[in-house]
């Protein structure tokens, strides 16, 4: 550690990766918070020791705990620095600030259970953003996905930033099919395994693959067995609810469905008792059901997403009115 420079080395880059970088990209390699230029895999010192005290601070279970605790705000900027590096795709400052309040919500709960000196396995991880948050925080990280969403097209602007990822971090991915070909890995491969929007978008089910994730967690050690975070959009969620009453209620447009030749939108959201019901399956320990309502921050009105933490911390109280509910479950054998 170079606690003058304030800065924490995560690892060394490999010489392969150490290519000429354009002036953008000498500038993403600058520390987000203390300013000063990273030559390995950085995070900063003061982010480290705030990171460090995460799991004590999370020992209560009030919801409103995770988005006022300062290492939550923390990993808030974390992931807005990895967005600044490695997100290039033409949203507006709002979508990706709303994002980046997501990841850092539900790696929070992820601390929470396993630490930092950790293996996680995230499925569906996309381009890797949320992993690269975990990586960057000290965990070792692997992204699984099929890889077949069209931000992996070479036009597309996100294949610029995956790129960067495999050239610049250490996270590990693995191009997968998760429910036809399922994941090969040893028993007890991963502290964690993490599943972020996206058993929605499944058309076959995930029982099969969800028995592999089983497997995989560590068996418990210091009375502690490996999590499984797995977050979904909810089915019941206060907006859906009202929605239904007037008539407009749906989850995607008829045209995202039918004028798609193969359709990779919300399938079947889930509720909480489903949540619960597959913990059960899994004979995994629920340790919470969580809930947040990300989308008002994510909302085109600036009156909405002004008004968006007053509605986000009032319903995080009832996690079944959330628009996105996620299981926290622990191996218990």
């Amino acid at each position: 550690m170079d606690e003058e420079a304030g800065l924490v080395h995560v690892f060394e880059r490999p010489e392969d990766a150490a290519s000429p970088l354009a002036e953008r990209e000498r500038l993403s390699s600058i520390c987000l918070l203390c300013g000063a230029p990273a030559s390995g895999y950085l995070i900063p010192c003061d982010l480290n020791r705030n990171l460090e005290g995460l799991a004590p601070q999370l020992e209560r279970d009030s919801p409103l705990d995770t988005m006022s605790a300062p290492p939550y705000r923390e990993l808030v900027r974390l992931y807005r620095g990895v967005c600044d590096d490695y997100w290039f795709d033409s949203r507006h400052s709002y979508q990706i600030d709303g994002l980046c309040r997501k990841y850092a919500y539900w790696l929070h709960h992820l601390v929470r259970e396993v630490g930092l000196d950790s293996r996680v396995c995230d499925l569906g991880g996309g381009i890797g953003i949320f992993a690269v948050g975990c990586a960057r925080i000290g965990m070792d990280a692997t992204v699984v996905d099929d890889e077949k969403d069209g931000c992996f097209a070479e036009s597309h602007p996100h294949a610029e930033g995956r790129a960067k990822i495999e050239r610049e971090t250490p996270v590990a991915f693995v191009r997968r099919d998760l429910v036809n070909d399922g994941i090969e890995f040893e028993n007890g491969s991963f502290d964690a395994v993490t599943c972020l929007d996206v058993m929605e978008h499944l058309h076959n089910s995930p029982k099969t693959l969800f028995a592999q994730v089983g497997r995989a967690l560590r068996s418990v050690r210091r009375g502690r067995g490996g999590a499984f975070v797995l977050v979904t959009p909810n089915c019941h969620d206060l907006k859906h609810r009202v929605s239904t009453l007037i008539g407009r209620g749906g989850w995607t447009s008829m045209e995202s469905w039918y004028e798609s030749d193969v359709f990779r939108g919300h399938v079947r959201e889930p509720s909480i008792s489903d949540l619960r019901y597959i913990a059960r399956d899994m004979g995994l320990e629920v340790r919470r059901i969580a809930g947040t309502n990300i989308g008002a921050y994510m909302h085109p009105s600036p009156t909405v997403r002004k008004l968006a933490p007053l509605y986000d911390c009032a319903l995080r109280w009832r996690p079944s009115l959330c628009g996105d509910i996620g299981l926290i479950a622990r191996k218990c054998s």
